[in-house]
Protein backbone atom coordinates (compact mmCIF):
# COMPACT_ATOMS: atom_id res chain seq x y z
CA UNK A 1 0.00 0.00 0.00
CA UNK A 2 3.32 2.14 -0.05
CA UNK A 3 3.38 4.51 -3.10
CA UNK A 4 5.90 6.54 -2.19
CA UNK A 5 8.24 4.93 -5.06
CA UNK A 6 5.52 5.70 -7.52
CA UNK A 7 4.14 1.88 -7.91
CA UNK A 8 0.66 1.67 -7.49
CA UNK A 9 -2.03 -1.55 -7.54
CA UNK A 10 -3.48 -0.24 -10.87
CA UNK A 11 0.63 -0.25 -12.31
CA UNK A 12 1.33 -3.69 -11.07
CA UNK A 13 0.14 -6.69 -13.53
CA UNK A 14 -0.57 -9.83 -11.65
CA UNK A 15 -0.75 -12.72 -13.42
CA UNK A 16 -1.55 -15.16 -10.66
CA UNK A 17 -2.87 -15.05 -6.85
CA UNK A 18 -2.73 -17.47 -4.37
CA UNK A 19 -3.99 -18.16 -1.65
CA UNK A 20 -3.00 -20.52 0.96
CA UNK A 21 -5.31 -21.17 3.92
CA UNK A 22 -4.10 -23.65 6.95
CA UNK A 23 -6.86 -25.52 8.30
CA UNK A 24 -6.82 -27.88 11.66
CA UNK A 25 -10.48 -29.81 11.96
CA UNK A 26 -11.55 -32.56 13.80
CA UNK A 27 -13.39 -34.71 11.28
CA UNK A 28 -14.94 -36.89 13.40
CA UNK A 29 -16.64 -33.72 15.29
CA UNK A 30 -17.88 -32.29 11.59
CA UNK A 31 -19.10 -35.67 11.04
CA UNK A 32 -21.57 -35.55 14.43
CA UNK A 33 -22.71 -31.73 13.46
CA UNK A 34 -23.74 -33.09 10.11
CA UNK A 35 -25.90 -35.85 11.66
CA UNK A 36 -23.50 -38.37 12.19
CA UNK A 37 -23.24 -40.72 15.20
CA UNK A 38 -19.96 -41.16 17.15
CA UNK A 39 -19.65 -44.63 18.07
CA UNK A 40 -19.30 -43.72 21.76
CA UNK A 41 -22.43 -42.19 21.23
CA UNK A 42 -24.19 -44.89 19.83
CA UNK A 43 -23.20 -47.36 22.13
CA UNK A 44 -24.12 -45.47 25.27
CA UNK A 45 -27.96 -44.63 23.22
CA UNK A 46 -27.62 -49.10 23.00
CA UNK A 47 -27.31 -49.59 26.54
CA UNK A 48 -29.88 -46.99 27.49
CA UNK A 49 -32.74 -49.20 28.76
CA UNK A 50 -34.81 -46.17 30.25
CA UNK A 51 -36.81 -45.77 26.96
CA UNK A 52 -35.18 -42.52 25.89
CA UNK A 53 -37.23 -42.71 22.86
CA UNK A 54 -40.59 -42.61 25.09
CA UNK A 55 -41.88 -45.60 23.55
CA UNK A 56 -45.39 -47.21 24.59
CA UNK A 57 -46.55 -50.49 24.68
CA UNK A 58 -49.26 -49.89 22.25
CA UNK A 59 -46.66 -48.70 19.51
CA UNK A 60 -45.26 -52.28 19.37
CA UNK A 61 -48.43 -54.09 19.65
CA UNK A 62 -48.18 -55.22 23.44
CA UNK A 63 -51.10 -53.07 25.08
CA UNK A 64 -52.35 -56.15 26.42
CA UNK A 65 -48.90 -57.31 28.09
CA UNK A 66 -47.80 -56.39 31.41
CA UNK A 67 -44.68 -55.00 32.38
CA UNK A 68 -43.42 -58.32 34.12
CA UNK A 69 -40.14 -59.95 34.59
CA UNK A 70 -39.54 -63.41 34.55
CA UNK A 71 -39.91 -65.76 37.89
CA UNK A 72 -36.91 -67.65 38.66
CA UNK A 73 -37.47 -71.39 38.90
CA UNK A 74 -37.89 -71.30 42.89
CA UNK A 75 -40.58 -69.04 42.05
CA UNK A 76 -42.06 -70.99 39.53
CA UNK A 77 -42.38 -73.94 41.86
CA UNK A 78 -43.55 -71.79 44.85
CA UNK A 79 -46.92 -70.88 42.53
CA UNK A 80 -47.74 -67.97 44.54
CA UNK A 81 -46.53 -64.73 42.61
CA UNK A 82 -49.15 -62.92 39.59
CA UNK A 83 -46.45 -60.40 38.72
CA UNK A 84 -43.93 -62.44 37.03
CA UNK A 85 -43.68 -64.08 33.47
CA UNK A 86 -42.79 -68.22 33.24
CA UNK A 87 -40.13 -69.27 30.20
CA UNK A 88 -40.25 -72.75 29.11
CA UNK A 89 -37.69 -73.75 32.04
CA UNK A 90 -39.70 -72.87 35.18
CA UNK A 91 -42.67 -74.73 33.45
CA UNK A 92 -40.89 -77.35 33.47
CA UNK A 93 -39.47 -77.20 37.42
CA UNK A 94 -43.03 -76.37 38.26
CA UNK A 95 -44.51 -79.33 37.04
CA UNK A 96 -41.88 -81.34 37.70
CA UNK A 97 -42.38 -80.30 41.59
CA UNK A 98 -46.02 -80.72 41.49
CA UNK A 99 -47.25 -82.93 38.99
CA UNK A 100 -46.95 -86.70 38.20
CA UNK A 101 -45.28 -87.61 35.24
CA UNK A 102 -45.54 -90.12 32.80
CA UNK A 103 -41.78 -90.95 33.13
CA UNK A 104 -39.42 -91.36 35.88
CA UNK A 105 -39.47 -91.84 39.35
CA UNK A 106 -41.31 -90.27 41.80
CA UNK A 107 -42.86 -90.44 45.72
CA UNK A 108 -46.55 -89.82 45.79
CA UNK A 109 -48.08 -88.67 49.15
CA UNK A 110 -51.81 -88.03 50.31
CA UNK A 111 -54.74 -89.72 49.32
CA UNK A 112 -55.47 -89.97 45.66
CA UNK A 113 -59.17 -90.83 44.82
CA UNK A 114 -59.60 -92.59 41.80
CA UNK A 115 -63.12 -92.53 40.47
CA UNK A 116 -61.73 -95.72 38.31
CA UNK A 117 -59.73 -98.69 38.17
CA UNK A 118 -56.44 -98.09 37.64
CA UNK A 119 -54.41 -100.35 35.54
CA UNK A 120 -51.01 -101.87 35.51
CA UNK A 121 -49.76 -102.92 32.41
CA UNK A 122 -53.21 -103.59 31.25
CA UNK A 123 -54.46 -105.36 34.16
CA UNK A 124 -56.71 -103.49 36.86
CA UNK A 125 -55.54 -103.15 40.18
CA UNK A 126 -57.15 -105.15 43.46
CA UNK A 127 -60.12 -103.42 44.54
CA UNK A 128 -61.91 -103.87 47.70
CA UNK A 129 -65.19 -103.51 45.73
CA UNK A 130 -67.20 -106.82 45.60
CA UNK A 131 -68.43 -107.45 42.42
CA UNK A 132 -71.29 -110.41 41.48
CA UNK A 133 -72.11 -112.59 38.53
CA UNK A 134 -75.52 -114.99 39.04
CA UNK A 135 -77.02 -117.07 36.18
CA UNK A 136 -79.16 -120.33 36.11
CA UNK A 137 -81.20 -122.51 34.21
CA UNK A 138 -79.75 -124.50 31.19
CA UNK A 139 -79.73 -121.89 28.67
CA UNK A 140 -76.13 -122.00 28.30
CA UNK A 141 -75.98 -125.86 27.88
CA UNK A 142 -76.32 -127.15 24.13
CA UNK A 143 -79.55 -128.12 23.32
CA UNK A 144 -78.94 -132.01 22.85
CA UNK A 145 -78.06 -132.27 26.33
CA UNK A 146 -80.63 -130.02 27.90
CA UNK A 147 -82.33 -132.80 28.93
CA UNK A 148 -79.82 -134.47 30.87
CA UNK A 149 -80.48 -131.56 33.95
CA UNK A 150 -83.12 -130.54 36.32
CA UNK A 151 -83.07 -126.84 34.65
CA UNK A 152 -84.69 -125.73 38.39
CA UNK A 153 -81.74 -126.86 40.29
CA UNK A 154 -78.96 -124.86 38.25
CA UNK A 155 -77.25 -122.31 39.84
CA UNK A 156 -74.16 -120.37 39.13
CA UNK A 157 -72.53 -117.89 41.34
CA UNK A 158 -69.13 -115.74 41.10
CA UNK A 159 -68.10 -112.99 43.92
CA UNK A 160 -64.67 -110.77 42.92
CA UNK A 161 -63.06 -108.64 45.08
CA UNK A 162 -60.06 -107.41 44.26
CA UNK A 163 -58.51 -110.38 42.50
CA UNK A 164 -60.14 -113.16 43.93
CA UNK A 165 -62.95 -114.74 42.20
CA UNK A 166 -65.45 -117.32 44.85
CA UNK A 167 -67.65 -119.29 42.70
CA UNK A 168 -70.63 -121.17 43.72
CA UNK A 169 -71.79 -123.74 41.71
CA UNK A 170 -74.90 -126.13 41.91
CA UNK A 171 -75.25 -128.30 39.35
CA UNK A 172 -78.43 -131.32 39.04
CA UNK A 173 -78.16 -133.86 36.50
CA UNK A 174 -81.56 -135.83 36.43
CA UNK A 175 -80.48 -137.93 33.73
CA UNK A 176 -76.55 -138.58 33.55
CA UNK A 177 -76.27 -140.92 30.14
CA UNK A 178 -78.20 -138.39 28.39
CA UNK A 179 -74.75 -136.69 28.09
CA UNK A 180 -73.52 -139.89 26.42
CA UNK A 181 -69.99 -139.52 28.06
CA UNK A 182 -69.25 -136.00 26.89
CA UNK A 183 -67.45 -132.81 28.65
CA UNK A 184 -70.52 -130.53 28.45
CA UNK A 185 -70.24 -126.76 29.35
CA UNK A 186 -72.77 -125.70 31.40
CA UNK A 187 -71.96 -122.04 32.45
CA UNK A 188 -69.67 -119.52 30.87
CA UNK A 189 -67.26 -117.53 33.21
CA UNK A 190 -67.63 -113.49 31.78
CA UNK A 191 -65.02 -110.90 31.12
CA UNK A 192 -63.75 -110.00 34.94
CA UNK A 193 -64.08 -113.21 36.44
CA UNK A 194 -61.35 -115.16 34.76
CA UNK A 195 -58.00 -115.68 36.32
CA UNK A 196 -55.94 -115.58 33.14
CA UNK A 197 -57.07 -114.60 29.42
CA UNK A 198 -54.83 -118.15 28.77
CA UNK A 199 -57.76 -120.14 30.46
CA UNK A 200 -60.74 -120.85 28.57
CA UNK A 201 -63.96 -119.84 29.37
CA UNK A 202 -65.47 -123.05 28.15
CA UNK A 203 -64.63 -125.90 29.75
CA UNK A 204 -61.87 -125.93 32.16
CA UNK A 205 -61.21 -129.70 32.58
CA UNK A 206 -60.86 -129.44 36.44
CA UNK A 207 -61.21 -132.12 38.77
CA UNK A 208 -63.98 -131.78 41.14
CA UNK A 209 -65.83 -133.36 44.15
CA UNK A 210 -69.33 -133.88 43.95
CA UNK A 211 -71.16 -133.81 46.88
CA UNK A 212 -74.63 -133.32 48.26
CA UNK A 213 -75.78 -130.74 50.30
Amino acid sequence: TDSSNGVTPASVEVDYVGLHIGLSVDAQAVLAKSGFVQAEQLNTHVENQDNPHQVTAEQVGLGNVENYGFASDSEAVAGTLMSKYMHPKNVAEAIKGQAVTQTGDQEIAGVKNFVTMPTVNGVPLESSKMAIYEASGVGEVGAKYQAAFNKDNMKFVLIRVGNRVDAFVRCNLSDPTKLNNNLVKVFTVPTGYTLSTKITKGIWNLALTAMQY
